[in-house]
């Protein structure tokens, strides 16, 4: 059977053509973060279950963290509130003692407030926390080690398909693989987005790790991951880090349990 040539327009071959890489590459997403009234700041969490981060889930997630922050910063406003009250009494009793009744009222309301947060119950709700901060920490740990693994091996197996097309001078094979292994790329480095709020608290968990007997605990360095070979050495060190926190959590003896 013969072959014919149909010639098609420039707009059609524009249009059959692959799209450049710029057009669906992935941009690399920042953490957004916000500074507390305290003075402290927290950080948007990665949830690399739901696929890349984008600025959209990374904000949503900050605004998710927030309620709860502030309920637990309701007894630091009641003690500024008495802080108040206080420094408003002591300025009536110095003026004189008519000012001093509605003072005293106020400062009496105040102390009401308080008293709720007076008894701090450090029994055995510290070890049960720190045994199931380190549960959840050490399943996000493996979720992204195994998830890395898998972005590992995706980027290997381009890498050759890559070597194949070069070596059989299909340029626009090597650019649409190229784009594709950047992108697992762009997507693991993402994931890792979530170890930097993980290592914070840990920091600030570790008041309680040492009430539970439980040394600090430290996350393999994440940086130079850029390769197939760097990111599943960093897979490995993920999965162990995993597998101790787990350890731990299940070796905590919780008292009276």
């Amino acid at each position: 059977m013969a072959n014919i040539d149909i010639k098609l327009s420039s707009e059609l071959m524009q249009r059959l053509s692959l799209p450049s890489c710029a057009s669906f590459s992935l941009g690399k997403p920042e953490l957004p973060s916000i500074t507390l009234p305290t003075g402290g700041t927290i950080k948007a969490l990665a949830d690399v279950t739901k696929g890349v981060p984008t600025d959209c889930s990374l904000n949503f997630n900050l605004m998710l963290q927030i309620t709860p922050l502030l309920a637990s910063m309701e007894c630091l406003f009641e003690v500024l509130k008495l802080v108040g009250a206080l420094k408003k009494f002591f300025e009536a009793a110095a003026k004189g003692f008519v000012e001093v009744p509605a003072a005293a009222v106020e400062l009496l309301n105040a102390f009401e407030g308080v008293a709720k947060c007076i008894t701090f119950p450090f029994g055995t709700g510290a070890f049960l926390f720190v045994r199931d901060l380190l549960k959840m920490i050490g399943s996000i740990l493996r979720c992204i080690g195994q998830g890395l693994k898998s972005t590992a091996a995706l980027m290997g197996g381009l890498t050759v398909q890559i070597q194949a097309a070069q070596d059989a001078g299909n340029t626009e094979l090597m650019e649409a693989l190229g784009c594709a292994r950047d992108n697992a790329l762009a997507s693991a480095q993402g994931s890792l987005l979530a170890i930097e709020p993980i290592t914070l608290v840990l920091g600030m968990a570790e008041p309680f790790l040492g009430i539970a007997g439980v040394s600090p605990v430290k996350l393999p360095a994440v940086g130079g991951a850029d390769n197939a070979e760097a990111l599943d050495a960093l897979a490995d060190g993920l999965l162990g880090t995993s597998q101790v926190l787990l350890t731990l959590a299940e070796g905590i003896k919780v008292p009276g349990g």
